[in-house]
């Protein structure tokens, strides 16, 4: 798979009506949030999928790039957060990868999972760090 890299320089914002965070973590798991969950007054709402082909993570990602599409007029305006807690297998980082590729996902990155996140996936599941 091509990797494309960003330009050097400062990071470019993105709103959170345009941004989905994906938490991959063990026993291939995978929970996600709409946004980046940066608004301490406002903690990101936790959801857990799959990486099935019937009722994963898939759709979530479809569902999210028509949400885009209809606020900002393009679904690659859809940016996605992949993030692995210690606990996630290589099998399910690539998975989600191949999800965005199947869904042709335009922009997407491979971010640090914050404290703030294990702690939702703990409480969510019993998930240890």
């Amino acid at each position: 798979m091509a990797l494309i890299m960003p330009a050097d320089g400062p990071p470019t914002p993105v709103g959170d009506s345009k941004a989905l965070t994906l938490l991959i973590h063990g026993n291939n798991s995978v929970s996600w949030y709409d946004g980046q969950g940066q608004d301490p007054q406002h903690p990101p709402v936790l959801y857990a999928s799959s990486f099935s082909l019937n009722d994963g993570i898939g759709n979530v990602i479809r569902a999210k790039q028509q949400k885009v599409a209809q606020s900002a007029g393009d679904a690659d305006a859809l940016v996605v957060m992949i993030k692995a807690a210690d606990s996630a297998p290589y099998r399910s980082v690539v998975d989600a990868l191949d999800e965005m590729k199947i869904n042709r996902v335009a922009r997407y990155a491979l971010v640090d999972i914050t404290a703030e996140e294990m702690a939702l996936l703990e409480e969510q599941e019993g998930i240890s760090r």
